[in-house]
């Protein structure tokens, strides 16, 4: 952002539009990774050769990864550069009164204080979710150990699977009352979200039938093409 020639409120509220679209396909990556991690979490234990048991454990382990990633990063707050296109930046654009009046400027009437209304309380729910514990112990896990290799002052945070679950479900409730507050729609993310699972099942379905099919020819690996 340059210092020098601050950005119009027009340009500001097409800044904030872009960030919610980027938000939302981002919220499909993760919701995808979510998915497939959680498939193939459901099917342990399994009995698998050395070759594959080590290939799935570092699979899941990455599934994982890119979930708290990815989800943290939708999380963020914004920064001096301006560039995030973040739930954090989005909020911070719509601190400004200004901004929010120009984005309800072609609503009709009837309707510009419950879209203003549910504007304001996405801001508070954004607070809310940024501050919980939840959210905190995810983030310096990501902060510390897959974003970055630190040696924090104090241990990382222990974090379950199930914290990343609720987090990610959070997120997309936030971003389900942003969409209503910006255009009374919905976001794209919900309707991908029974396909991913849909898709997951499918991917590890035919994964696992492939193992079964070489573990009965006695192999231990896929053959190569």
């Amino acid at each position: 952002m340059d210092k020098h020639h601050p950005k119009t409120t027009l340009e500001r509220v097409n800044d904030l539009l872009d960030c919610a679209a980027l938000v939302d396909g981002a919220t499909i990556s993760a919701r995808a990774y979510l998915c497939q991690f959680r498939n193939l979490s459901d099917r342990l234990p399994l009995s698998l050769g050395p070759n594959q048991k080590h290939g799935v454990e570092v699979v899941r382990a990455a599934l994982l990864r890119a979930t708290i990633g990815t989800a943290i990063a939708i999380l963020d707050p914004t920064d001096k550069r301006g560039n995030r296109a973040s739930l954090g930046h989005i909020m911070d654009v719509l601190n400004d009164a200004s901004v929010v009046e120009l984005l309800l400027a072609d609503v009709p009437p009837r309707l510009q204080d419950e879209r203003r209304n549910r504007l304001a309380e996405a801001r508070k729910e954004y607070a809310t979710l940024y501050a919980s514990d939840v959210a905190r112990r995810v983030r310096r896990l990501r902060n510390e150990a897959i974003a970055h290799v630190l040696r924090p002052d104090t241990p990382t945070p222990t974090v379950e699977t199930d914290d990343v679950f609720k987090l990610t479900d959070d997120i997309e409730r936030l971003i389900v009352s942003l969409f209503d507050g910006l255009w009374g729609i919905a976001p794209q993310f919900p309707s991908i979200r029974q396909p991913s699972e849909t898709y997951a099942a499918t991917f590890w379905d035919t994964y696992f039938a492939g193992m079964t099919a070489v573990a009965n020819t006695g192999g231990d690996a896929l053959p190569r093409q």
